[in-house]
């Protein structure tokens, strides 16, 4: 049983992904004939002790997923897990801990481990020093179209992009869009892949909505209108997949966390879950907050009204022409009666 870590020590904006690999080597574990199960855990400071992030069992093939992640991607293969979390924050900086359970000829239930520990180290003077060469080629090049930004943070991250019409949302009065989305990709790697499955959901409230291969029409488990979720899902990654969900009328429950995940299947047998999160605050609107929806709702209504008389004008001075082509016509049929 092997657990690796890359790297083993984090700072901030240096470094752009942690990687925490659990792999059993020639497929054989020592003290263990039949290996039920691969997971990976990681220490909690506040209980003191490891709880579990990824469980595979490896006869049902079957991942579970016991905690959700900022942006991160999941892989997964027979005997083989892997974490990846993009630009990690200090609270990554933890011991994570890979399991092997089984049975023996002697023995069931029989457990191996193997830990690393994953360290933070913010470099305060590597990191001003950046700053400073940032600030002096922002100068130099305040001309050009370029945009410059700190190396390193905006590296690769997951391929799934989760955005929302804004992250503050006023109660009643605005409506909230998210849309969860998998780009399409020229990428060899994606080339034989294949994507199954995309969710939205809420860190207290659940599945919100899914799209699969099996099943193209979204579905919810909150009711919502079909008119509130949309989604398209396109198998082999030829164009782009999306699911968007719209409320109209936010409530203060609705704030809180909302994860977007999407399951890629590769041709070769690995498996990728790449996951994104959004934090959406919901506020009470404040009276002038109030003020300016009535002040909006007024200006609309006065503006249909406006368009409204416009209408009605048009249609008046059409009318009024009609009548005059009509009278015009009738005079000059009469006078060809009197001649």
């Amino acid at each position: 049983l092997i657990i690796n870590v890359q790297p083993e020590v984090i700072s901030p904006v240096f470094t752009s992904q942690l990687v925490i690999n659990c792999s059993v080597t020639n497929n054989q574990v020592p003290n263990i004939d039949v290996i039920k199960s691969v997971s990976l855990s990681r220490y909690n400071e506040t209980i003191k002790d490891f709880y579990v992030l990824l469980s595979l069992d490896t006869h049902t093939f079957n991942l579970q997923q016991f905690v959700q992640f900022r942006h991160a991607q999941v892989s997964f293969e027979n005997l083989f897990l892997s974490l990846t979390v993009y630009n990690p924050i200090q609270s990554d900086a933890q011991a994570y801990r890979c399991n092997v359970d089984g049975d023996n000829s002697v023995q069931k239930n029989v457990s191996m481990k193997a830990k690393k520990e994953v360290r933070y180290e913010p470099n305060v003077t590597a990191l001003i020093e950046k700053i400073t060469r940032l600030m002096i080629s922002k100068e130099i090049e305040q001309c050009s179209s370029m945009n410059v930004g700190i190396s390193g943070y905006n590296n690769i991250r997951s391929k799934l992009r989760f955005v929302a019409s804004s992250e503050i949302v006023k109660e009643l009065i605005e409506p909230l869009t998210v849309k969860c989305s998998f780009p399409a990709s020229n990428d060899s790697r994606y080339q034989d892949s294949v994507l199954q499955f995309m969710y939205i959901l809420h860190e207290t409230t659940g599945v919100i909505a899914t799209i699969s291969r099996d099943q193209p029409v979204t579905k919810s488990g909150q009711n919502l209108s079909s008119n509130t979720i949309q989604g398209e899902l396109y198998h082999n990654l030829s164009k782009d997949s999306y699911l968007q969900v719209t409320w109209q009328n936010v409530k203060l429950f609705d704030s809180g966390k909302y994860f977007c995940g999407a399951h890629v299947n590769y041709v070769l047998g690995q498996k990728d879950r790449f996951q994104e999160q959004l934090v959406i605050s919901v506020q009470r609107p404040t009276l002038d907050d109030l003020v300016k929806v009535v002040h909006d709702l007024q200006r609309e209504v006065g503006e249909e009204k406006q368009r409204r008389e416009i209408s009605e004008r048009n249609i008046m001075n059409i009318h009024e022409q009609n009548i005059e082509i009509v009278k015009e016509d009738m005079k000059k049929h009469f006078r060809c009666f009197v001649d």
